[in-house]
């Protein structure tokens, strides 16, 4: 567990430094975002298999990167 959790607060981490190199307002904010949306679409297929939850996941991604500044 230990290991997982500091494997996960690293990767966060990093996501947020981008975030911040890019000028985000809150980016924790963002780091946790893609996050949300990366584990709901696992969460999801393995549940259904259903692989539309993918299509899902990259137009959200894909909405909150278009809000990055330019």
């Amino acid at each position: 567990r230990d290991a997982i959790a500091a494997g996960l607060d690293a990767w966060m981490a990093a996501v947020a430094a981008y975030a911040a190199d890019a000028g985000v307002e809150d980016p924790d904010r963002f780091a946790f975002e893609v996050y949300a949306i990366v584990m709901a679409a696992n969460f999801r297929f393995r549940l259904s298999r259903d692989s539309r939850v993918f299509d899902y996941a990259r137009d959200a991604l894909a909405r909150l990167i278009a809000e990055l500044p330019e």
